[in-house]
């Protein structure tokens, strides 16, 4: 038997073994909780993110994660949305970067949809839950024109705080965008969390009222360093409890 021909038979018996009915592919059984941190492109907020993703992974530490997975979807520039998992390992927090965007326009729905499903690939679960973190207007519409009034974050003589995107329109996503990209993607939120201002609107609530059972959202500005998250993350994971949670933010 020449060379070429025992390459060829270790070929075809390697398909055979490959391709054996005997055993099925692994599939990634669903954990108890996904919960999503979705922080798209937001002007002067990577900081800020980067230090509520480092309070989560405080949290974290303590031994939060049982039956749960923490994934988050961060815009570390314009043009760059980095997916990373927040993982419990020997009692610290890593992070593993799982996947990349490339030209992410979060503003578009299929978008933000397409990131969710590509979520629940990497992390199913039986809940999801949904953190938004940015700037935020609420329910208004993303405005097309330069002639109105200052918004609160572009005021140099005050604390700053959020918006829902960023500064200008083409990083600006509307309510309704969100809650048409949760439906497509099918991922009905156990609760979506706005770390954002003036997310708690009567509007904003009926737009998102047929994606999640909870809303949790501030009728007012929030300063931009956000949540407590290393002192709220453990109200948010697993089981939550809503009342703790606000309760610590307002504290």
């Amino acid at each position: 038997m020449n060379k070429k021909t025992i390459i060829t038979a270790l070929i075809t018996l390697f398909i055979l073994v490959s391709c054996s009915d005997d055993e099925e592919p692994i599939r990634e059984q669903p954990t108890e909780q996904t919960v999503i941190f979705f922080m798209p492109w937001s002007t002067n907020m990577t900081p800020y993110f980067e230090q509520n993703i480092a309070d989560f992974e405080t949290a974290i530490k303590g031994g939060l994660l049982k039956n749960e997975r923490v994934i988050v979807c961060i815009s570390s520039t314009t043009s760059r949305a980095n997916v990373i998992e927040l993982k419990q390992e020997k009692g610290q927090c890593i992070r593993d970067t799982l996947m990349f965007y490339n030209q992410p326009d979060f503003t578009q729905r299929e978008n933000i949809s397409r990131m969710l499903n590509d979520v629940r690939a990497i992390a199913p679960a039986r809940r999801y839950s949904l953190i938004v973190g940015c700037h935020g207007m609420g329910w208004l519409p993303v405005s097309t024109s330069r002639a109105r009034s200052q918004y609160h974050f572009e005021r140099d003589d005050v604390p700053q705080t959020r918006w829902f995107g960023g500064f200008t329109s083409e990083y600006q996503i509307e309510t309704t965008t969100l809650a048409d990209a949760i439906g497509d993607a099918g991922m009905r939120m156990e609760y979506i969390m706005f770390d954002d201002c003036f997310m708690s609107s009567v509007e904003a609530a009926y737009d998102l009222k047929d994606v999640t059972d909870y809303l949790i959202g501030c009728p007012t500005e929030i300063m931009i360093y956000g949540f407590p998250y290393h002192l709220c993350t453990r109200h948010l994971v697993g089981t939550v409890d809503y009342a703790a949670l606000c309760q610590t933010f307002l504290e």
